[in-house]
């Protein structure tokens, strides 16, 4: 994480933007994904290097010992996605990737995969320690909606599970509402969190607010209700189901997780 923030505060200084000089990192794609292959490509391009697209519908163990063999030759990573239909039972997904890494001299990354979507909690990780500082120890953080979508208590792929993961390895204390996927959670997490009766409830003297699943109960809130209750007016929006302007005028602070700036300063 710490590198990670330190790449991020110095985007396009000469430190890093060579690091991937004449290499090229392979992208594998069980399914499309555009939002994903643009973030990796535009990534991969900042840091000096090429950026290869494959869309391979074969899972097979000799496909896949073979194709790893061979990029390994002339790639500097491979980043695999697989979500979705292109699933037939749960970790599936994770199995393939974990077999691509057993057969492969260069590093492995899951970009996205049933269990769990690491970017992207690595990214809500860091936007959460930049406004609320390093150490998470002791605090309170809300999370509306563990689902991986809306209308479902599918968590298969939800983001939620590596966010709370990475929050309570940093001591945090977690409370959170969902509608339908509570007990999904539990049954997969047990009680290491807060599970409270309904999203007002879940805001009682909370440090920060964090939206992961868009149900449409939480596109209008009570904004009043919401100021009475929290302990400091924070959001992150990692749907972006908010408009920064209308969070402003309620002088919330405001992180919508991909745009550039906060809502206040």
């Amino acid at each position: 994480i710490e590198l990670a923030e330190e790449m991020k505060k110095k985007r396009f200084s000469p430190e890093f933007s060579n690091i991937l000089y004449n290499k090229s990192f392979i992208m594998l794609f069980y399914g499309v994904s555009g939002e994903n292959r643009q973030t990796f490509e535009i990534a991969v391009t900042e840091l000096g290097g090429h950026a290869v697209f494959q869309n391979p519908e074969i899972m097979r163990p000799e496909y896949v010992r073979d194709s790893a063999r061979i990029m390994s030759r002339y790639g500097c990573g491979i980043g695999v996605r697989i979500l979705g239909d292109e699933i037939s039972e749960y970790g599936q997904g994770e199995r393939l990737i974990r077999k691509y890494a057993e057969y492969s001299d260069i590093p492995v990354i899951s970009m996205g995969h049933d269990k769990y979507h690491p970017c992207q909690g690595l990214a809500e990780i860091i936007s959460y320690r930049q406004h609320m500082g390093s150490d998470l120890k002791d605090r309170t953080i809300t999370i509306w909606g563990l689902s991986f979508k809306p209308n479902t208590d599918d968590m298969r792929e939800a983001p939620s599970l590596v966010i709370i993961q990475k929050l309570l390895e940093k001591g945090v204390r977690i409370k959170a509402y969902d509608p339908v996927a509570m007990d999904e959670c539990r049954k997969r997490i047990g009680d290491t969190i807060e599970y409270t009766k309904d999203r007002y409830e879940a805001l009682i003297d909370t440090d920060a607010l964090v939206i992961i699943t868009e149900w449409p109960e939480f596109r209008l809130p009570n904004y009043r209700i919401m100021e009475k209750l929290m302990k400091t007016k924070v959001i992150f929006d990692g749907r972006n189901i908010y408009d920064p302007v209308e969070m402003k005028e309620n002088d919330f602070i405001y992180y919508g997780i991909g745009r550039t700036n906060r809502s206040t300063q």
